[in-house]
């Protein structure tokens, strides 16, 4: 016999949590894969445009 929830039975009450970092990983495989780059400056300072020092 198949174990599982029982039909109709909403799985989204029985699924556990993700684990730590599991969603920016997934973000950063697809980030990688369709060619965005949105995590380049994750972790960088951010400076405003005309506020570096000459």
């Amino acid at each position: 016999m198949l174990e599982g929830p029982a039909p109709g039975r909403d799985t989204a009450e029985t699924a556990e949590e993700p684990a730590d970092g599991a969603e920016f990983e997934t973000f950063a495989h697809l980030d990688r894969l369709l060619g965005l780059d949105l995590i380049h400056g994750i972790g960088r300072a951010y400076v405003p445009s005309g506020a570096r020092g000459g």
